[in-house]
C-alpha cells in the first residue's frame, strides 16, 4: 500500500479516537441543564421524622374529650410504644385530667395496667365539678364528659383481656361499688353502675340503671336506656325509648 494513503488512514483513526475519548468522559449531567425530575417520595434510606410525644401529649390539651380527634391523638401516643413510656408516664400526672385519661389508656395497652387502673380509679373518685362554684386551691374535679370517658376507657380495656394477671377484677368491682356508694349525683351513678355490670355482671348494678332510667331528666333517660341496652335488657330499654319518643322535645323527635 502506498505510504501516503498509510498516513492519510493512521491521521483519521487517531481523530476518531479522540472524537470518542471527549464524549466518554464529559461529566455526566453537562448534557442538559434542567435538573432531575422530583418523584414527591423520599429515597428509601431516607425516613420520616417520628412523631413528637411531647408534642401530642400537649396537643390533647387543646382537644376535647368527646370529639373522635382526642381519640385520634391517644392512637398516635399508643403507637409510639414503650418508648414513650417515660412520657406517659408523667401524662399519668399531668394537671388536665382529660391528658391522664388518655395516657392511662395507652399505658394498659402497652402492658401496663396496674398504673393505668389505678390512675382511672383515682379519676373516678373526684369530686363533681360544679357550675359557677370555684375550685379550692390544689382542689380537683372532673366534669361529666371527664368522668363518663374514664369510666368507659376502664370498662373497655378491661373488657380487652380481663385486666390479665395484674388486676383482680373482683377487687376492682369493690373498688367502683365503694365509689357508687358515695355518689348522689345521677349521671355519675349511671357511668358507675355500667361499669360495675362489665366487671363482674352484677345484677344490682343493673337494677340500679333500672332506677336511673325512671328518672324525670329526659337526657338521663336515653342514657339510661342506652346502657341497659348494653346490659342486653332491651324490654326495659324500648319501654324507656317508647315514652321518650311521645315528648315534644328534641330528644323526643
Amino acid at each position: 500500500m502506498p505510504k501516503k494513503i498509510i498516513t492519510t488512514l493512521l491521521y483519521a483513526f487517531i481523530l476518531v479516537s479522540l472524537v470518542n475519548f471527549t464524549l466518554i468522559s464529559e461529566p455526566k449531567g453537562t448534557a442538559s441543564s434542567e435538573p432531575p425530575a422530583n418523584t414527591g417520595t423520599l429515597p428509601p434510606q431516607v425516613k420520616q421524622p417520628a412523631a413528637n410525644i411531647d408534642d401530642l401529649i400537649a396537643g390533647l390539651t387543646k382537644q376535647d374529650i368527646t370529639t373522635d380527634s382526642f381519640w385520634r391523638t391517644v392512637a398516635e401516643i399508643e403507637s409510639i410504644g414503650k418508648d414513650g413510656l417515660a412520657k406517659l408516664a408523667i401524662g399519668l400526672e399531668n394537671p388536665d385530667i382529660k391528658v391522664r385519661v388518655g395516657c392511662a389508656r395507652a399505658m394498659y395497652l402497652l402492658g401496663y395496667r396496674e398504673e393505668a387502673v389505678k390512675t382511672l380509679l383515682a379519676i373516678l373518685s373526684l369530686p363533681a365539678q360544679q357550675s359557677g362554684v370555684p375550685m379550692n386551691i390544689g382542689a380537683q374535679q372532673t366534669d361529666k364528659a371527664v368522668f363518663s370517658a374514664a369510666a368507659e376507657v376502664l370498662g373497655n380495656l378491661i373488657s380487652i383481656d380481663g385486666g390479665g394477671q395484674d388486676i383482680d377484677r373482683g377487687e376492682l368491682a369493690k373498688k367502683v361499688q365503694s365509689i357508687l356508694d358515695g355518689t348522689l349525683e345521677a349521671s355519675r351513678r349511671l357511668w358507675l353502675a355500667k361499669l360495675r355490670f362489665e366487671l363482674d355482671g352484677a345484677s344490682l348494678a343493673k337494677e340500679e340503671v333500672r332506677e336511673i332510667s325512671k328518672l324525670k331528666d329526659p337526657d338521663i333517660r336515653l342514657s339510661a336506656a342506652l346502657v341497659l341496652a348494653s346490659m342486653n335488657d332491651f324490654d326495659r330499654s324500648k319501654d324507656v325509648l317508647k315514652t321518650l319518643s311521645l315528648d315534644p322535645t328534641p330528644t323526643g323527635r
